[in-house]
C-alpha cells in the first residue's frame, strides 16, 4: 500500500495532465479496435492495436522514446548509476520492438531447441522460446537493476522500486497474459493484452515525466518520497 501511495502521490499537475492524455489516446485506440472487431471490419489495416507496425504501435514508440530521453536526463543530471540501467533497459525495449528481438531471437532459436523437449511436444514451442527469452532478459535486468540500486542514493533506489513496480505492471500483461495464450483463449485477450501494454506505458511515462521535472527543479534531494 505505501508503494502504491508514493507512486500515485507522482502523478500531480503536469505529469496528470500528460498521463490522462495519454489514457485517453489509448483507450481510443483500444475502443476503435473492439468497435472493428464488433464491426467485423473485413480489412481494419493498421487501426487494430494487434496490428504490427499499426498506428497504436507507433503511439506506443513514441511514448517509450520519450521514457528513453527522460531517464538519460535524469541519469546525467544525479549521476545515480540505477538510472543509467533503467535508461539501457528502456533502449533495449525499443529496439526490440522496432527489430522484434524476442520473436526472432526467443522464437527462433529457443522454439528450435525446445522442439525435440518431450514435455513441449504439442505446444506452441516458438511462443514459449519468446517468453523463455523475455524472461531471460527480464532476469539479467532484475539483477542489473537491483545491483545498481545499491551504489545509487536512497532516493533514487525509492524511485527505481516505484519504477520496478509499473513494470511488474507491464509485464503481466507482455509475457503473463501472453504466455497464457493457449489457456485463456477468448477473442478479446489479445486487445486485452496489448492495450493493458499501451495504458502500462502510459503510467511509466507519466511517472518519469513527474521525476524529471523534480529533478531539473530540484535535484534528488535524499527527502524526495517516490
Amino acid at each position: 500500500m505505501e508503494l502504491i501511495r508514493r507512486i500515485s502521490s507522482r502523478f500531480h499537475g503536469r505529469a496528470r495532465r500528460v498521463l490522462i492524455l495519454l489514457v485517453v489516446i489509448d483507450l481510443a485506440f483500444i475502443g476503435l479496435d473492439v468497435a472493428c472487431r464488433v464491426a467485423d471490419v473485413d480489412q481494419p489495416g493498421r487501426l487494430l492495436v494487434t496490428t504490427d507496425r499499426g498506428y497504436a504501435e507507433g503511439f506506443q514508440y513514441l511514448k517509450i522514446i520519450a521514457i528513453v530521453l527522460l531517464l538519460g536526463f535524469i541519469a546525467v543530471r544525479t549521476r545515480d548509476l540505477v538510472f543509467y540501467v533503467w535508461t539501457a533497459l528502456f533502449s533495449y525495449l525499443l529496439i526490440d520492438d522496432l527489430l522484434r528481438v524476442h520473436e526472432t531471437v526467443g522464437g527462433q532459436f529457443f522454439g528450435d531447441a525446445l522442439v525435440h523437449f518431450p514435455p513441449t511436444a504439442g505446444g506452441n514451442v516458438y511462443k514459449l522460446g519468446q517468453i523463455l527469452f523475455s524472461v531471460a532478459v527480464g532476469g539479467l535486468a532484475l539483477v542489473a537493476i537491483l545491483v545498481s540500486s545499491r551504489a545509487s542514493s536512497e532516493a533514487a533506489r525509492r524511485i527505481s522500486h516505484s519504477l520496478l513496480a509499473l513494470l511488474f505492471v507491464f509485464a503481466f500483461f507482455s509475457l503473463v497474459l501472453d504466455g497464457a495464450g493457449n489457456w485463456l483463449d477468448f477473442a478479446i485477450r489479445p486487445v486485452l493484452e496489448d492495450g493493458g501494454e499501451m495504458v502500462a506505458m502510459s503510467l511509466i511515462a507519466a511517472f518519469v515525466l513527474s521525476v524529471s521535472e523534480e529533478v531539473a527543479m530540484l535535484g534528488l534531494p535524499a527527502s524526495v518520497p517516490a
